[in-house]
């Protein structure tokens, strides 16, 4: 009954940020506008702050709690609009750097399939 993502081509971009240690704070992609987000037409940003959002996505997935998260951003949406709080929360992180390195461990830990 659910959407299932999996590794995908995504993978090696975000491999190589992290590799390289240009990830961005979850603080940060959380609060981008759009256009910032996406980059504009030719931005190489995109496909990183894209792959980024989703491995982050396919984190919450495989804890079992990425519809958790979901129905709480929806829920706190007018006092959490960035929905960083919520996923603090919902992580039950308070170091949130901490965290980053965590996630990008396990980030590291897969394999492009």
């Amino acid at each position: 009954g659910h959407i299932q993502g999996l590794v995908n081509w995504r993978f090696k971009g975000l491999e190589r940020a992290i590799k390289e240690g240009r990830t961005i704070s979850f603080e940060k992609l959380t609060s981008m506008t759009a256009q910032e987000f996406y980059g504009g037409s030719g931005s190489g940003n995109y496909s990183e702050y894209y792959a980024q959002a989703r491995y982050l996505c396919y984190y919450l997935q495989e804890q079992g709690l990425l519809v958790k998260f979901y129905r709480q951003f929806v829920a706190n949406a007018q006092s959490d609009p960035t929905g960083y709080g919520t996923l603090k929360r919902i992580l039950g992180e308070s170091d949130m750097r901490a965290f980053q390195r965590k996630w990008e461990k396990f980030v590291l830990g897969l394999r492009a399939q």
